[in-house]
C-alpha cells in the first residue's frame, strides 16, 4: 500500500493579509492608549494613524496584493515608530514597545506558504524566543525601577503591556498549533476511515465487498455454531447488455436498486456483499431464509427495468452450509454451480445445490478432461439434417456434432455443448466442424456432387478466440470448394455483443462469396435491427413460432409478416422445427419454401444422408 501522504492547501493571501492587518491594527489602538495615559501626544497620535491605516488597507486588500511592497511598507512603519520613542523615551522603551510586532510578522511569513508540522513548530519557537527576551528585557526595567533607576510609572506601564501582549500572544500561537495539529490529525483520522471504507465496502451498492463478505462471513458461521445457515448467490443474464445498450449509469442503477432490494429482505444474522461484476452473496440462517420475499424482489426489479430491448432475469443459487470449515468462496462457488444448472431457462428463478448437481459438475469435468483425446482421436463427427422443400427434396444440410464417445456411446450435444462454452472449448470444437464439413464438401465434389451445401454454425465467443474471416477462407482454399457451399449461420446473440466489428468480419465473409444466415431469428430482442443491419442472404426462423400457445392467431399472424417481409428483401426463409404436414401447409401458403424439421429427418449420418438425398 502506497504510504499516505498528507498535504495541506496554501494560504489564501488576501484573507491572511486580512488577519495580519488586524492583528497589527489592534498592537497600534493598544499603543494610542498607553501613550495616551502617559501623555505622549506625538506617539500617541502616530500609533492613532497607524491603527487607521492597517484597518482602512484591511479593506482594500487587491486579489493580488503586491507582497514585497507590503512587507518594506510595514518594515519602515516599525523602525520609525521604534526611532520616534528612542527619541523620546529612550532607546529601551522602542525596543520594548516594538518588539513584541515582530511576532505576528514573523510567525505569519514564516508558514505563509505552506502549513506543516514542522513549519509550524519552528515558527512557533520563533515566536516563543521573541517573547521571552521582551519578558526578560521587561522584568529587568521592572527590577531597575525597584531600584530608583528609572521613572517607576512608565516602567510599570511598559511591563503590563509587554507582560499582556505576551500571554496574548503565547495563548493565539499555542491555539494555532494545537489547531493545526487537530486539523492534521483530523483529516488523517478521516482518510484513514476512508481508505478503510474503501477496503471493506463496495463503493458502488454500499454493501460488503467481496473480501470482507467472506470474512464476516466466516465469522458469523463459526460464532452460531447451532444455527444452520444457507448460502445465496444471485446473478444476471447478460448483464453485460445493459451497460452495452445503456451505459455504465443504468447498469450502476441497476446493482444499486438490487442491493436495496436485499437490505429489505434480511434481519438479524445475515451478511451480504457483492461479490463480483453482477453478482451478490447473502449468509442467512435457514430458518430465516423465505423463497417467496426473494422471488417477489426479483419481479420488483423485473418490472423496474425490463423493456421491449431488454428482459432482465435474475437467477438465484442457494447452497446449505454442511462444513463450516469450508472457505466461503467454494461455498459460493457451489451456490453459483446451482445457477449454471437453470442459466438459459426462462422459467425458472431458483436452484439448490444438491447431488444431482453434484454429479453433473463431475460428468462436465470427466468430459473436459477426455476433450483433448476426443479431439486428437476424432471422436467428434458430424451429423447432417437436411434443409428440404415441401416436397422432401434437399438443397442441402446443417451440420451438427455428435461425440461418438468409445465407451459411452453416442453423447448428444445438448450433454456437452454448454459445458464445452463454461471451459471456453467451443471455438476448438467449432473449427473442427467447420473443418469437418469442409472436408465432406471436397468429397462430394470429387463424385460431381456440387449443388448441395452445408451450413456450419459460429458461436458467439468463436469471434473473440478465432480470426474467423483467416480460418474460414484458409479452409475453403484447403479443400478448394466454392465460399457459398460452405454457409455461415450466427445466432441474433452472436450479433449483439460488439456489434460494429462482428458486422465487419460478416460484410468481408459475404463480399468472399459466402452465404451468411441468421439462426433462431425472432429468439432475441432486436431481430428487426439485425435485418436492417446485417445484410445477410438467409433468415431461419425460430421454431418457437410453431409451438403451440394460447395467442397462435398472433404468432403467426407475426409469422407471416417476417416471411412476406424476408421475401421482400431478397432473402431466403428457412423454418425450423416442421414437425406436422399441417405446420408445412401453412409455411407454404406464408411463403416459406425451405423447410427443417422432423417431418422430413431428423439429424443423420453422412452415409444415411447420402443414400436419402443424392
Amino acid at each position: 500500500m502506497k504510504k499516505l501522504t498528507i498535504t495541506r492547501k496554501k494560504f489564501n493571501i488576501v484573507t491572511e493579509c486580512k488577519y495580519l492587518y488586524f492583528a497589527c491594527a489592534l498592537i497600534h489602538i493598544m499603543m494610542t492608549v498607553l501613550f495616551y495615559a502617559l501623555n505622549v501626544k506625538i506617539l500617541m497620535t502616530v500609533n492613532l494613524l497607524s491603527s487607521l491605516f492597517y484597518i482602512l488597507g484591511s479593506a482594500f486588500i487587491p486579489k493580488k496584493p503586491k507582497m514585497q511592497m507590503w512587507i518594506l511598507l510595514l518594515i519602515i512603519e516599525i523602525i520609525g515608530n521604534a526611532t520616534l520613542c528612542n527619541c523620546l523615551l529612550g532607546w529601551g522603551y522602542g525596543f520594548s514597545l516594538y518588539g513584541i510586532m515582530l511576532i505576528p510578522i514573523v510567525f505569519y511569513f514564516v508558514y505563509l506558504e505552506e502549513q506543516t508540522n514542522r513549519r509550524i513548530f519552528w515558527a512557533t519557537c520563533v515566536a516563543f524566543i521573541d517573547i521571552v527576551i521582551i519578558l526578560m528585557f521587561g522584568t529587568a526595567r521592572f527590577c531597575l525601577n525597584r531600584l530608583n533607576y528609572i521613572d517607576d510609572q512608565l516602567c510599570s506601564v511598559i511591563f503590563m503591556v509587554n507582560f499582556f501582549i505576551a500571554c496574548c500572544a503565547i495563548a493565539f500561537y499555542s491555539l494555532t498549533f494545537i489547531n493545526e495539529m487537530g486539523a492534521q490529525t483530523n483529516s488523517l483520522n478521516k482518510q484513514k476511515d476512508e481508505l478503510a471504507y474503501r477496503a471493506n465496502f463496495d463503493l458502488i451498492t454500499g454493501v460488503y465487498n467481496r473480501r470482507y463478505f467472506f470474512e464476516k462471513t466466516e465469522k458469523l458461521i463459526k460464532e452460531n455454531p447451532d444455527i444452520q445457515f444457507r448460502i445465496i448467490c444471485s446473478d444476471i443474464k447478460d448483464f453485460k447488455l445493459i451497460n452495452d445498450m445503456y451505459g455504465d449509469d443504468m447498469g450502476n442503477k441497476v446493482l444499486m436498486t438490487q442491493a436495496n432490494l436485499i437490505r429489505k429482505c434480511v434481519g438479524e444474522k445475515v451478511t451480504y456483499g457483492r461479490i463480483s461484476g453482477d453478482r451478490f452473496g447473502i449468509c442467512i440462517p435457514k430458518d430465516y431464509f423465505v423463497e417467496k420475499e426473494f422471488t417477489d424482489n426479483i419481479d420488483e426489479m423485473k418490472k423496474l427495468f425490463t423493456n421491449c430491448s431488454y428482459h432482465l432475469h435474475i437467477y438465484l443459487g442457494i447452497y446449505d452450509v454442511t462444513d463450516r470449515n469450508e472457505p466461503i468462496g467454494i461455498m459460493c462457488d457451489k451456490a453459483f454451480i446451482a445457477i449454471q444448472s437453470i442459466k438459459g431457462d426462462y422459467q425458472q428463478v431458483v436452484a439448490y445445490y444438491d447431488q444431482e448437481i453434484i454429479d453433473s459438475q463431475i460428468r462436465k469435468s470427466q468430459m473436459v478432461n477426455e476433450f483433448e483425446k476426443a479431439i486428437s482421436e476424432e471422436q467428434f463427427c458430424i451429423y447432417l439434417q437436411p434443409q428440404t422443400d415441401r416436397h422432401g427434396k434437399s438443397y442441402g444440410a446443417e451440420a451438427l456434432v455428435r461425440w461418438k464417445h468409445p465407451e459411452k456411446g453416442l453423447i448428444p450435444p445438448v450433454e456437452f455443448i454448454e459445458c464445452f462454452e463454461e471451459a471456453g472449448l467451443i471455438y476448438r470444437l467449432d473449427e473442427y466442424v467447420w473443418e469437418q464439413a469442409a472436408k465432406q464438401l471436397k468429397i462430394w465434389k470429387d463424385k460431381g456432387f456440387e449443388d448441395i451445401y452445408i451450413s456450419v454454425n459460429i458461436s458467439p465467443k468463436d469471434f473473440y478466440y478465432l480470426d474467423i474471416y483467416q480460418t474460414i477462407t484458409n479452409l475453403v482454399k484447403k479443400y478448394e470448394i466454392e465460399p457459398e457451399k460452405l454457409r455461415l449461420e450466427l445466432t441474433e446473440t452472436a450479433l449483439a455483443y460488439n456489434e460494429e466489428d462482428i458486422i465487419e468480419v460478416i460484410m468481408k465473409l459475404r463480399d468472399a462469396g459466402f452465404i451468411i444466415e441468421i439462426d433462431d431469428f425472432g429468439s432475441g430482442y432486436s431481430s428487426l435491427n439485425t435485418l436492417k443491419d446485417i445484410c445477410a442472404d438467409v433468415v431461419k426462423i425460430d421454431r418457437e413460432f410453431l409451438r403451440e400457445t394460447e395467442n397462435m392467431k398472433r404468432s403467426r399472424d407475426i409469422l407471416e409478416l417476417v416471411i412476406s417481409l424476408s421475401n421482400r428483401m431478397n432473402m431466403s426463409v428457412i423454418t425450423e422445427g416442421v414437425e406436422t404436414s399441417e405446420q408445412v401447409s401453412m409455411l407454404t401458403d406464408m411463403g416459406c419454401k425451405i423447410f427443417q424439421g422432423y417431418y422430413f429427418s431428423k439429424p443423420i449420418p453422412v452415409d444415411e444422408f447420402e443414400k436419402k438425398y443424392m
